[in-house]
Order: structure tokens, then C-alpha cells, then sequence
């Protein structure tokens, strides 16, 4: 999360540039597949890869690539109001909340695993190893109606437990300055809960 401050305003983005790249590598890995794999029907040969497998890292990079949000969130107090604009490279939405609406500056501590890290279960009910989580630090403004508004925009970095603590330090510093400039206190969480990808609790 990037924040800069100007006079009575602070403005919190997040940056998904680098999933788009990810997103047109894909796009161009797909293409590949598929062209080699046309070529080598052609002159008779079996592809290593089947054509449905670049469909999937086409379809994959165009959805990362098109429809990944990216998270600005202004909050201005000369009017009192806290905007947020998620931006896509097709579409474009704003909230606005008042000053007024706001409650309390959260700092919830999670834990969650790398994908295709093994386990156990069906769906989000997954046992995992202790040693398979990696940790962060969620900070949201919650509402008076508990609405919780995420400041990192979904975009959450978790580390192996070794680093977690220089991590929430700094996510700290960070939920701080935000509570300090809109005077709201400042919560931290209790407990760890896990999450899944989406930021979902899905164990307490």
C-alpha cells in the first residue's frame, strides 16, 4: 500500500500492475501452446501440449490482465468524507462515506497458506500443517453499521512466521497513521483467524 499526504488529504492506493504483467505473460504463454500445438497437428506430429491448456492460460492472463481491481481510497477532510474507487481496464466504481459513518481503524492479524501447499478436506475446510501458513495483517475502517471498508484493496502480502513480525510492525505504523489523521482509535484483533484468498474467514 502506497500512501501520500497533501495538506488535508490522504490518499491510499494499491498497485496491480505487476498481476496484469503476470496476466499478459499468460495471455502470451497461451498463444504458444496453442500455436505450437496447431503446427504440429499440421505436419503430423502429437503436441506435448493439448490445445484446451492454452485456452485455460489465455482465459486465465485475459481475467487477470482486464478485470484485476485496482484500490484507491481519499480521504478528505475538508469534506469529510472517505472515497473508494475500484478500477478496473474495463470498469470503474466509487463509494463515498462520511466521516460521520465511521467507527474504529482495525487491525486484524490473519493467517493462510500457499496455494497447492497440501492438506486435507473438501472446499475452504482444509487442515494444514502449522508449518504450511504464512502470516499478515489485515487494516480496515469499520463502520458504524460494522461495514468494514479494506484499505489494501484485497491485496494482502503474507510471509513465512519467521518475518511476521517486522511485517505487522510495519502494517502498524501504517493503520496508525491513518487512525491518527481521521482521529479514530486504533483496534487490533484478537486471535489469528485463517483466511482464504479472498480475505473469508474460514477458521477462527
Amino acid at each position: 500500500m502506497k500512501i501520500s499526504t497533501r495538506d488535508n488529504i490522504m490518499e491510499l492506493s494499491t498497485s496491480v500492475l505487476w498481476i496484469q504483467i503476470m496476466g499478459v505473460v499468460f495471455t502470451l504463454i497461451g498463444v504458444w501452446i496453442i500455436s505450437g500445438a496447431l503446427i504440429l497437428k499440421l505436419i503430423g506430429s502429437e503436441p506435448s501440449a493439448p490445445i484446451w491448456v492454452g485456452i485455460i492460460f489465455i482465459l486465465f492472463g485475459l481475467a487477470m490482465t482486464f478485470f484485476v481491481k485496482a484500490t484507491k481510497i481519499v480521504i478528505n477532510k475538508d469534506f469529510g468524507t472517505i472515497q473508494v474507487i475500484k478500477k478496473t481496464l474495463v470498469m470503474r466504481k466509487q463509494d463515498e462515506y462520511q466521516f460521520a459513518e465511521l467507527k474504529e481503524v482495525l487491525l486484524r492479524p490473519f493467517k493462510t497458506f500457499p496455494h497447492g501447499s497440501g492438506g486435507s478436506g473438501t472446499g475452504f475446510n482444509v487442515t494444514l500443517h502449522a508449518n504450511r501458513y504464512t502470516y499478515g495483517t489485515d487494516i480496515f475502517i469499520i463502520l458504524n453499521d460494522q461495514v468494514q471498508i479494506d484499505l489494501q484493496g484485497g491485496i494482502r502480502m503474507a510471509v513465512a512466521e519467521p518475518f511476521y513480525s517486522k511485517l505487522f510492525e510495519s502494517t502498524k505504523i501504517t493503520a496508525e497513521k491513518i487512525a491518527n489523521f481521521i482521529n479514530l482509535p486504533l483496534i487490533i484483533a484478537d486471535g489469528q483467524p485463517t483466511i482464504d484468498y479472498r480475505g473469508k474467514v474460514i477458521e477462527n
